[in-house]
């Protein structure tokens, strides 16, 4: 329950979540396939809190065709830029959760 917890340690917890949530998203547009750009323009992120109130996120594209690029088809290699984005989210989450210890 975020609200239990101390002013503090909750801004820092939500800062840290920002923080991994930006790194997904700048990596998933960084490693989008770029032809007309429209792939790059298409990544979105949206932060979430579930029923027991824990923050998380959701990196998403909006292109009609992003599933076919990231997991291929039989005639296109797959070109998977979704989950190193969501890989270095967790990490930079996981690194920088490390780091908070309640009072």
């Amino acid at each position: 329950n975020l609200d239990a917890l101390p002013a503090t340690v909750r801004d820092t917890a939500l800062s840290i979540v920002q923080q991994a949530t930006a790194l997904a998203l700048q990596t998933a547009i960084d490693l989008s396939p770029v032809l007309t750009g429209f792939l790059r323009d298409s990544n979105a992120v949206e932060q979430t809190i579930d029923e027991d109130e824990r923050v998380g996120f959701t990196l998403y594209n909006t292109a009609p065709y992003a599933p076919f690029v990231v997991f291929g088809t039989r005639y296109q290699r797959a070109q998977d830029f979704m989950t190193p984005a969501m890989a270095a989210g967790a990490d930079l989450l996981q690194s920088l959760g490390n780091e908070v210890t309640a009072p």
